[in-house]
């Protein structure tokens, strides 16, 4: 498991901004000593630090390609920055999957959004990135006329909206935690934590 902590100043003690399982079987590289501390890579809207030149890519820009490939319908991403992972895979198989099973009663698409101000990259002793940042999943039904979606089998949709059909449109928001290592020079950066989590849902 891997915990960001986030402080805005001194004087404010730490809290967890986020916590992030890792993918078997995914490593960390070591960090600097903590008497002398890891220093941040700078985001473009983030806190600056130290720059991200050196790095493979930047990582408000790794994040944001992320999100992009993993839209519904797809969206092909040329030459991405990072390698393929079982996560992303999961997410598009099943978005595939809900998209089939609702076809006749709706159109099922998902939308991938980079949370603002939720990018943090820390370097570790070798000149690499650990990069953590928070994508908003949106998934969408617009009912087609004359049709209804049954809803009663999504347990969490049920719990947040209170309905187990609907008749015009519908909505799932999930937040997904994501972790990559991002090498200093050239090559892909590589999934190595994600964990998701639904916070709200609506329905008519």
């Amino acid at each position: 498991m891997l915990h960001l902590l986030v402080s805005p100043d001194a004087a404010t003690p730490y809290r967890i901004s986020m916590s992030v399982e890792m993918v078997p079987p995914a490593t960390v590289q070591p960090f600097d000593r903590l008497t002398s501390g890891s220093p941040l890579v700078a985001n473009s809207t983030g806190p600056q630090v130290t720059r991200s030149a050196g790095l493979a890519v930047a990582p408000d820009t790794l994040l944001k390609q992320y999100a992009a490939q993993m839209a519904f319908p797809a969206k092909a991403v040329s030459k991405p920055p990072f390698a393929a992972d079982p996560f992303s895979g999961q997410l598009q198989a099943g978005a595939a999957a809900v998209a089939a099973a609702v076809a006749t009663q709706a159109t099922f698409t998902q939308v991938h959004k980079v949370l603002p101000d939720s990018v943090y990259a820390v370097r570790a002793a070798n000149g690499d990135a650990l990069v953590f940042g928070v994508l908003a999943r949106t998934d969408s039904f617009a009912v087609k006329t004359g049709q209804n979606v049954d809803t009663a089998a999504n347990k969490a949709f049920v719990l947040l909206t209170g309905k187990k059909l609907i008749n015009t449109s519908g909505s799932i928001t999930t937040l997904e935690f994501v972790v990559f290592t991002v090498p200093q020079s050239s090559g892909q950066a590589r999934l190595i934590a994600a964990r998701e989590q639904i916070v709200a849902g609506s329905g008519s």
